[in-house]
This record gives C-alpha cells, structure tokens and sequence, in this order.
C-alpha cells in the first residue's frame, strides 16, 4: 500500500474540486487521515497543491490534447484522472510516466465509463510525446 491509495485519494480531492473549484482543506486533511496514505502524505499535498496552482494551465493543457472534446464535455471524473497524471507527466520527475499512465488507467476503468480508459490513454499518449520522457 501507498502511493496506488495516494494517487487515488488526490484524484478524489481533484474530483472535488472539478465540481466545486474549491480548496478544501477539511477534505485534505481527511485524506491524510487515511492509515493506507500516511507514508505518502507529502505526495498527496505536494500533487494536490501542484495540481490546485496550475490548474488553468493543466486544464488548457488537456483540452489543446484532446481534440474535439472542450473540458465542457468531458466527464468530470476523467478530467480529474488527466489532472493527475498530466500534472506528474509533466512536474514529477521521480515518477515513471509508465507508472503515471498505467494508474490513471486504472482509475479510469474502476471509476469511469468503458470508453474512458481508452481515452485516456490516447489524450495522455499525446502528453508524453510532447515532454518526451
């Protein structure tokens, strides 16, 4: 356990705030609470905070990458899971783009619809080509 439950409490907390494009800070620190993220409590805050900063830049980002789809129409649910993994793509360097593609993946078929997955995949294959790590 760790960084995987990591990875999905900050989606979570991005799932949050794509809906209410607020800081909640009660549901960080409920978040941090967890037994199974403890260990990873500097990456959760360190992702989040990134993510919550560059927001606007990561969201255009994602948008300029997944042509023909606003963000108007992109399920929120996906777009947290393309925040979290463009934002390591692009600021996390001590984290394989393999692993940040693979998990995202993941979320996307555990919480998501059977076509987001696929989606993903090709909006992040984008990304990775363009910062070619």
């Amino acid at each position: 356990m760790g960084r995987k439950e990591a990875r999905e409490e900050v989606f979570k907390l991005m799932y949050a705030y794509c809906l209410n494009k607020e800081n909640d800070m009660y549901m960080l620190e409920h978040a941090l609470q967890d037994v199974r993220v403890q260990s990873e409590s500097e990456y959760v805050v360190s992702v989040y905070e990134g993510i919550i900063k560059d927001f606007d830049s990561l969201c255009e980002e994602i948008e300029a990458t997944a042509k023909g789809f606003g963000l108007e129409r992109l399920y929120k649910i996906d777009l947290a899971i393309l925040l979290v993994a463009t934002y390591e793509i692009k600021e996390r360097k001590d984290i394989p783009v393999a692993v940040s593609v693979n998990e995202a993946i993941c979320l996307a078929k555990k919480y998501s619809t059977e076509k987001s997955a696929s989606f993903i995949n090709g909006v992040l294959a984008s990304i990775v080509k363009k910062y070619g790590r």
